[in-house]
């Protein structure tokens, strides 16, 4: 999603292989042409410590276009990543349970999310808690400001404390 420049996020980065929770500063946000993807310039919130791990990777140079960049205005060093760096921005949104079943869920989002992305849903099913990692395989564009969007989502990983405390749910809700 098109971030704002200097919004603030919280989020884990994967780079090299090696993960970190990251704070950071959006500076800059580009499309990346035909894809729904952006190339984001963001500051972290904190400088790598110089004994990280990271560091000992490439680093790339300080710019030396005097020309056009009299003076360098990066803070701290610029690392080239080796392989293709990802950031998990993870998202909360409160949704609205309409339907449940032993295959999937019902509900409606305050952020349309379409076809094929992947969520986490976290609810209580009666006493208990319920967790599962669900894949949206139907949406409605057209939400409503009270009731959000409308998404159908099936399950694709239950861990069978959460398939016990559904099972249980639904044993109940039948009789």
């Amino acid at each position: 999603m098109p971030l704002v420049p200097g919004s603030r996020i919280n989020g884990r980065m994967l780079i090299c292989g090696q993960v970190r929770d990251v704070r950071a500063t959006i500076r800059r946000v580009e499309p990346d042409g035909a894809q729904r993807r952006y190339h984001v310039a963001v500051e972290w919130g904190q400088p790598l410590d110089e004994t990280d791990t990271l560091l000992t990777t490439d680093v790339l140079p300080q710019r030396r276009d005097t020309a056009r960049h009299p003076i360098e205005r990066r803070r701290a060093l610029r690392v080239a990543p080796s392989n293709d760096p990802e950031i998990r921005w993870p998202t909360w949104s409160t949704v609205e349970l309409i339907d449940i079943s032993t295959s999937g869920v019902f509900f409606t989002s305050p952020v349309l999310l379409p076809a094929g992305e992947r969520a986490q849903l976290r609810l209580r099913l009666g006493e208990r808690s319920f967790s599962a990692e669900v894949e949206v395989r139907r949406g409605h564009t057209q939400g409503t400001r009270h009731s959000g969007f409308p998404l159908g989502a099936v399950f694709t990983v239950l861990d069978d404390a959460s398939r016990f405390t559904l099972d249980d749910f639904l044993g109940d809700q039948r009789a």
